[in-house]
């Protein structure tokens, strides 16, 4: 394990070896050479004291330990995809350091206990061919998924050594595809067909390291005969070649150059060559569904002859055919575009179902989409609310799809979806690594902030459309010039607290500013300022401060809870009863507090003329619906 700091320090430095010939202003590009001895000294020197600085810390082998014990928990979730009917695992423990990659039925799967059968042992392999192999994931060629192209690398480095393997057999295929060692990207055009980019000839990289250069392999075929059919630049980031597919049957091979991280250029193979592909530079093709090529866009477009643009963060569509018979001008129907608190994150093809994952003011959702004759139907998967939502796998046989959900006190746990319906259920979860019953997670920034409502304009009676609401005699226009129901005061840093005088009211190591009470604390580091809100108070209320929200309130024999606001009596306009919030997470309640029963407001928060059992006594108070 503790060969890591050097593997991540081996990948840090990893470059194309051309740059050392071209480049000689830069006095470390002998650390290009990074098989070279030189450079693999420097790096076992600057390891090693690296290492003893981290062994000398009194926390170092707690936290090596605990790491270790994270890594190799048995408990963990083992998250599959769906290959050939079936549920793929690749797993490491203590006792499979490398790993080993399994399978068993989506049935079995989903008792949440499953017998796995192993398919390939990555630690018996690395020792019977005396080789350091770390596994760089499986490409398997559908649609019958039946023989897969496995990625080893030698030590973890961005180079792989590619080799067709049989699932049948659970062995490498005698005769098969074999690609040697070397940066690249491999697809399946079909079962007897590869979609290659690789460094064909030495030095054939972009600046960035990565092939550029794509060829058509066939079953058969040395590397020396393949077809060549694209070459981007040495100025590109890199280029490959991916193909797209659905079940019924289409089939659309792409090229994809990337002239930066951010943009790129789609040109669809076809037997007269390559054409582009009218998408911006800032669009992916991503999938398929019965015939429909999904866009997802960076960036606004508006295809030439629409009536408007896409707005950036787009999910689209466009006709397969349409597509191979004029790929430069498409005419895109729109899926899904985010409102102004949502983004799009992504989206997955199931047989015949689109899924989509998004934030929705940064809650996870999954949509699901199918597509009809005019366009696409939608519908959201039932899911819990306020996680992470993703997208484990989705199967291209069916609408089955795998769902992992996480939260801030739930553990994480996956789910076995049907996008058809839209219904799901979790299969897993792992054990709880702290208790979570005296916690609550709430969002607060979404809430829209209210206002301060002359008694004037609230109405009398309850509004007859809905209950708990209250009628108001103003405008929209005239609601949003109100005073806002609540102040927000910024603390400078420490040291412009330091220089403050002493009657601004500060006592140590807190302070106020004037009219404010029960303000939080300054951090104890300097340069740190901090914000924070109260309830405002209208000034014509006479005797009455401001309220710091979150305040604690002490009864006579303990702490009962925090202020969460205050009730005036719209008849005279005093403060009547403070609202306390009480209790914990499955517990808590809201009280009102008689401002009788307030003895004093000190530095340390509200103290009570009445005990904690006299507090649990009153009556909880609805503020939900609020009597008006």
């Amino acid at each position: 394990m503790r060969r890591v700091l050097a593997a991540l320090f081996l990948m840090a430095v990893s470059a194309p070896l051309a740059a050392q010939a071209t480049d000689t202003s830069d006095p470390y590009i002998w650390l290009e050479d990074v098989y070279g001895a030189k450079p693999m000294a420097w790096v076992h020197e600057h390891n090693a004291k690296t290492q003893a600085v981290l062994e000398a810390d009194s926390r170092y082998q707690q936290y090596y330990n605990e790491a270790l014990a994270i890594a190799q928990a048995e408990d963990r979730i083992p998250s599959g995809s769906f290959i050939g009917g079936k549920i793929y695992n690749f797993w490491q423990d203590a006792n499979h350091v490398r790993g080993i990659w399994r399978r068993t039925s989506v049935e079995d799967y989903a008792t949440g206990h499953p017998t796995w059968e192993t398919v390939l042992d990555l630690d018996a392999l690395a020792a019977a061919e005396k080789a350091n192999w770390v596994w760089k994931g499986a490409q398997c060629a559908r649609p019958a998924e039946r023989r897969c192209l496995i990625n080893l690398s030698d030590g973890g480095e961005d180079a792989v050594t590619i080799r067709e393997f049989d699932l049948g057999t659970k062995d490498f295929v005698k005769n098969g595809f074999v690609l040697p060692k070397g940066k690249q990207d491999v697809s399946w055009q079909d079962e007897n067909t590869l979609l290659v980019s690789r460094e064909w000839v030495p030095g054939q990289l972009t600046k960035s390291g990565y092939a550029y250069v794509v060829k058509r392999l066939k079953r058969g075929e040395p590397l020396s005969a393949a077809t060549h059919l694209f070459s981007g630049t040495k100025a590109d980031v890199s280029a490959g070649a991916g193909v797209l597919r659905d079940e019924q049957g289409h089939v659309l091979p792409i090229i994809v150059e990337g002239t930066d991280f951010f943009h790129s250029k789609n040109f669809l193979i076809g037997p007269k060559g390559n054409r582009p592909i009218g998408i911006p530079a800032k669009a992916q093709l991503v999938d398929m569904v019965d015939g429909r090529v999904i866009i997802q866009t960076q960036e606004e477009w508006k295809p030439a002859g629409a009536a408007k643009a896409f707005p950036a963060g787009s999910l689209l569509s466009v006709n397969y055919a349409d597509l191979r018979a004029n790929p430069a001008h498409l005419k895109p129907v729109l899926i899904y575009t985010p409102g102004p608190r949502e983004a799009l994150e992504g989206a997955t093809a199931a047989r015949d179902v689109l899924l989509v994952s998004t934030l929705d003011n940064v809650r996870g959702r999954t949509l699901l989409f199918t597509p009809t004759r005019t366009g696409w139907k939608r519908q959201a998967m039932d899911l819990p609310d306020n996680a992470t939502i993703g997208i484990v796998s989705a199967n291209s046989k069916d609408n089955r799809a795998l769902i992992g959900v996480t939260s801030f006190l739930v553990p994480p746990s996956l789910w076995l979806a049907d996008a058809a319906t839209g219904q799901a259920h979790e299969i897993m979860s792992q054990p709880p690594k702290f208790d979570a019953s005296n916690l609550v997670v709430e969002q607060k920034h979404g809430q829209v902030p209210g206002k301060l409502v002359p008694l004037g304009l609230a109405g009398t009676e309850p509004s007859a459309s809905a209950s708990g609401q209250i009628q108001l005699g103003c405008t929209m226009a005239e609601y949003g010039q109100l005073d806002p129901a609540e102040e927000t005061y910024s603390y400078p840093s420490n040291e412009e607290y330091q220089t403050r005088p002493e009657n601004s009211g500060a006592s140590w190591p807190y302070y106020a500013p004037p009219g404010v009470m029960g303000a939080p604390g300054l951090p104890s580091e300097p340069g740190i300022p901090q914000d924070f809100t109260v309830d405002a108070v209208p000034d014509e209320l006479p005797g009455e401060e401001e309220v710091f929200r979150g305040e604690h309130v002490h009864a006579k024999d303990g702490n009962i809870g925090h202020v969460q606001g205050i009730a005036v009596d719209p008849a005279t306009g005093r403060v009547t009863f403070v609202l306390l919030r009480t209790g914990r997470l499955w517990s808590h309640r809201a009280v009102l507090v008689p401002r009788s029963a307030v003895a004093e407001v000190g530095a340390d928060g509200f103290h009570l003329d009445i005990t904690v059992q006299q507090v649990r006594d009153l009556p909880p108070a609805d503020t939900d619906h609020p009597a008006g």
